[in-house]
């Protein structure tokens, strides 16, 4: 970070005992001066009108600011105010404002909306704001904000009211990235109309649960230009449904708590999903809910990479076997298991034929309890038949946090034995396994080496919260 002292010691320092008059970096072009500038927060930044007449007016040249009250809560409120009013209004007229970041925790929401409407004014194209008043008041956006044709990327986070009111225009003809985090109050109208108006909108964010005020029980995002959508609702108070129809989505991760139902229009273009859900706190039909997500898996199986958290696995293992989906373009498949979690394993493996990656994780016990889990009582591969990809495809195999369980272990020594064409094996111990146990593991492991083909094993593990590694050959 450069600061204005510091500019002010390159002057000095560019000067010869000839040219003590001469000012090498105001001589810059404007261009470069505004790039210098650029690198600034913005108090900084307006500080170094300080310097020369050259630098006067300089940064009425810069297009990005970013304004945070955190020093100025208590005694200098007004000045942070009127600090602000300043900026906006001086720059008015010297051109457009590409970004504008407010993060204010204490400043009364009248002062904070003309601001956002001054920024409109002045075609701004990055608007991040961040509100945590502790009035626990929520500032409503300016429904100017909701039909500006130069904006492309809105964050918004914690005390907003991101609600369309009445007959309010909505056209955001440039809006790319939309970001709502932990914003309790939006309402489906709003979604609808943005969706609808956005026509080249890429990245929905929802970080949050659905408010009170949402005024439907269904999610509906649909969107025709639609590329990355992540959701995260923890909301287990009351049962949703789920409605995706976005045919140009690439990129999916879903974590969601409150819905019941899944209706997941064909995701064709999909190459990513992260899938984590699990049953409400409230009574539901276990194979129901089961259905609805195998349901969801079939609408993106034609994804390259996949991720399914325990609690996915938990929901899966109780849904009836048939209906499961074939992952025909899968290469890359991640899942974290607990309990009896490992029995979807085989099933995954025979339904993923060009798999060449497999990354598992033991998913802790509650207090990092080690071996507290509960494991299969019965075997967890039963079929005589190897699942395709374990003999034409799957090269590296990764298994982390590594307990050495009876399921564990049954699971490892399994695809060793049978990954003909696995040259990488990566291995991390558990940061709670006991000494003993550790060292029954690495003798199990050796084991293993001796029947498995040659690749090259790598394993970590921490002792004293020291990671080491040890890496060899193991087969031949």
């Amino acid at each position: 970070m450069i600061h204005c002292a510091s500019l002010m010691d390159f002057k000095v320092s560019m000067s010869t005992p000839n040219q003590h008059n001469r000012d090498i970096i105001s001589s810059l072009p404007d261009d470069v001066v505004c790039h210098i500038l650029s690198y600034l927060d913005t108090k900084q930044a307006i500080g170094t009108t300080i310097l020369s007449k050259r630098w006067r007016h300089a940064w009425t040249r810069l297009v990005d600011f970013n304004f945070d009250d955190k020093n100025y809560c208590i005694n200098r409120r007004n000045f942070f105010t009127t600090f602000v009013d300043k900026v906006l209004l001086l720059h008015r007229g010297a051109g457009a404002i590409k970004k504008l970041i407010f993060d204010t925790r204490c400043f009364p929401h009248e002062h904070i909306n003309p601001w956002i409407c001054a920024a409109v004014m002045q075609n701004i194209e990055d608007l991040d704001l961040c509100t945590t008043d502790r009035t626990q008041q929520y500032l409503s956006i300016p429904q100017i904000l909701f039909s500006c044709k130069t904006i492309k990327s809105l964050q918004l986070y914690f005390r907003v009211d991101f609600r369309v009111t009445g007959d309010s225009l909505v056209w955001l003809p440039s809006l790319r990235v939309l970001h709502l985090n932990f914003v309790y109050s939006f309402d489906s109208l709003t979604m609808h109309k943005i969706l609808a108006n956005a026509p080249v909108l890429e990245e929905l964010s929802i970080d949050t649960r659905l408010p009170p005020n949402y005024g439907s029980n269904t999610l509906r995002i649909q969107s025709s230009s639609l590329k990355r959508f992540f959701i995260k609702s923890f909301d287990t108070t009351r049962g949703f449904r789920m409605v995706i129809k976005a045919p140009k989505l690439e990129y999916l991760m879903l974590t969601d708590f409150h819905s019941e139902e899944f209706e997941i229009e064909r995701l064709s273009s999909l190459a990513y999903a992260f899938i984590r859900v699990r049953y409400l706190t409230n009574n539901i039909n276990h194979v129901s809910y089961g259905n609805q997500v195998v349901n969801l898996l079939t609408k993106i199986n034609n994804v390259k990479v996949l991720r399914l958290q325990a609690s996915t696995l938990e929901v899966l293992a109780k849904a009836p076997d048939n209906n499961f989906p074939n992952f025909l373009n899968l290469v890359q498949l991640k899942l974290k298991a607990r309990q009896n979690d490992w029995r979807m394993l085989p099933k995954m493996l025979n339904s993923s034929p060009k798999l060449e990656l497999l990354t598992l994780i033991r998913k802790a016990p509650v207090f990092l309890e080690s071996g507290n889990d509960i494991v299969p009582r019965e075997a967890i591969f039963k079929e005589e038949s190897v699942p395709k990809c374990l003999l034409s495809s799957l090269e590296t195999l990764e298994f982390k946090d590594f307990e050495g369980n009876a399921a564990e272990m049954q699971v490892l020594e399994y695809l060793l034995k049978n990954a003909s064409l696995l040259k990488v094996f990566r291995i991390s111990l558990s940061a709670t396994i006991g000494f003993d146990k550790e060292n029954h593991t690495l003798s199990m492991l050796s084991v293993f080496s001796e029947t498995a083909n040659a690749c090259r094993m790598l394993i970590t593990w921490r002792v004293k919260k020291t990671p080491k590694s040890r890496a060899f050959l193991m087969g031949c």
